[in-house]
């Protein structure tokens, strides 16, 4: 006879640090370790992030750590239809192009993701079946060409050391960013 179990509960908490502060108390039995917690949970080896241990305080109470990559996925996208990035316009495509080079993956895995991610450069993530590792379809961080494809789509830098639209009006651009506490770091 196999062992059987009476009840499952299932608790959807949305928020890292109440998950996180229920499973140190013992109210949860499985739990991920919140990214702004990595550091204070894990040991991670400097020439390696992804070889890390437990600390020993969680290692005595009989906290088990299990690692492997996730198939999650970021993505980051333009409104087409934001009267400021949106559009198909020489310029517009200049501008998120331009925006998309001065986005820094490697420093947003460091600090936000606490070293924890793999930059990824295929739409469907390593593990899954249909990864290519040999496409790389993302823009490569380089803001000297950024700035220059600016300057060529006539997105000059103002007297106020801003840079401003084609037109001379003020560039702003929203960002949206998400519900959880992740999203907003």
């Amino acid at each position: 006879r196999y062992p059987q179990i009476d009840r499952i509960e299932v608790a959807v908490i949305q928020e890292e640090q109440p998950t996180w502060l229920a499973f140190k108390s013992g109210e949860l039995d499985i739990s991920g370790i919140p990214q702004p917690l990595v550091k204070q949970v894990l040991r991670l080896d400097p020439t390696n992030p992804f070889r890390a241990e437990l600390k020993a305080e969680f290692r005595q109470q009989g906290i088990q750590l299990s690692r492997s990559l996730e198939e999650g996925v970021t993505f980051y996208a333009f409104n087409m239809k934001d009267p400021m990035v949106g559009g198909y316009g020489k310029d517009r495509i200049a501008l998120r192009r331009a925006i998309s080079m001065a986005f820094n993956n490697a420093e947003t895995i460091r600090d936000i993701r606490r070293n924890q991610a793999v930059q990824m450069q295929y739409i469907i993530p390593p593990n899954v079946s249909g990864h290519n590792p040999d496409f790389h379809g993302a823009y490569p961080f380089n803001p000297p060409l950024a700035n220059a494809l600016l300057d060529q789509a006539g997105y000059k830098i103002g007297a106020d050391g801003y840079r401003h639209q084609p037109d001379g009006k003020p560039l702003i651009v929203d960002y949206l960013t998400g519900p959880t506490a992740i999203d907003k770091q």
